[in-house]
């Protein structure tokens, strides 16, 4: 997938810094909830933005409620990764379904969404 995302032009970034887009993406989000998301420890998540940020993607700006807390909102560019990342997703997702066929295609987003379905109800995120 970081290949597809290299090709779109956005070499720049890897496939760890790209994880934070999962789940909604960044925009709007604070640093914490990005690293609950993503299942990645509070610094590494911080550590990611601190260089997205410094490639232009993204901008971390005070929380207008907790000065304390601080936000993620995306630059243009980081708009135009975000698409980037999905679109790559899209392809792989695209060229899986075509390796294993429709039937099973089928029952694999089944059991996908009864496996996400029961997490929510064990009160886990997705």
């Amino acid at each position: 997938m970081s290949e597809l995302i290299h090709e779109a032009g956005f070499a720049d970034v890897t496939l760890a810094q790209c994880s934070v887009f999962r789940f909604g993406g960044p925009d709007g989000r604070r640093p914490t909830e990005l690293a609950a998301r993503v299942g990645m420890s509070k610094q590494a998540v911080n550590d990611g933005l601190r260089h997205l940020e410094a490639l232009g993607y993204l901008n971390r700006a005070p929380h207008p409620d907790d000065g304390r807390a601080r936000v993620v909102r995306l630059t243009d560019r980081g708009r135009e990764l975000q698409n980037a990342i999905r679109a790559a997703g899209s392809q792989v997702e695209r060229e899986w379904q075509e390796e294993i066929g429709e039937p099973e295609w089928t029952v694999f987003c089944e059991v996908l969404d009864r496996l996400a379905e029961a997490a929510l109800e064990m009160g886990q995120e997705v």
